[in-house]
């Protein structure tokens, strides 16, 4: 199975004080290794017989998958009433890398956009 490149204690879904603004929310929850801990899961590498996960080990990328889907509903059932949910299940199609592009993607199209922005002021767009 394939690996991930970076080791499993330093992936996390979750949030913590240190990692946000003063002000802003934290979203705790257990990083990928305290997951997978938890889960009794046990890898064991070329011959080695099977030994709980360390928190410098690679895991499988499978089990990042699982670990992301399981944090995903474990944040989904704590949201406020004010947050509205739904699951679309659909493929990308491209990405876009500036605000404008956002913007003329939304005006142009005739079906939902899901949009999220990491580098520019456009941080989501509700569905149309």
């Amino acid at each position: 199975h394939l690996l991930l490149n970076t080791v499993c204690a330093q992936v996390t879904a979750f949030s913590d004080p240190m990692m946000v603004p003063r002000d802003a929310p934290v979203t705790e929850g257990p990083d990928l290794f305290r997951w997978a801990r938890a889960q009794g899961r046990q890898v064991s590498r070329s011959g080695e017989a099977p030994r709980p996960v360390r928190f410098d080990d690679h895991l499988p990328r499978a089990w990042l998958g699982e670990y992301l889907a399981w944090s995903f509903t474990r944040m989904a059932q704590g949201a406020p009433p004010t947050v509205r949910i739904e699951h679309i299940r659909a493929t990308a199609v491209s990405v876009i890398s500036s605000s404008e592009e956002v913007a003329s993607a939304l005006a142009k199209s005739s079906r939902p956009l899901a949009v999220a922005c990491s580098r520019s002021r456009v941080r989501s767009r509700s569905w149309r």
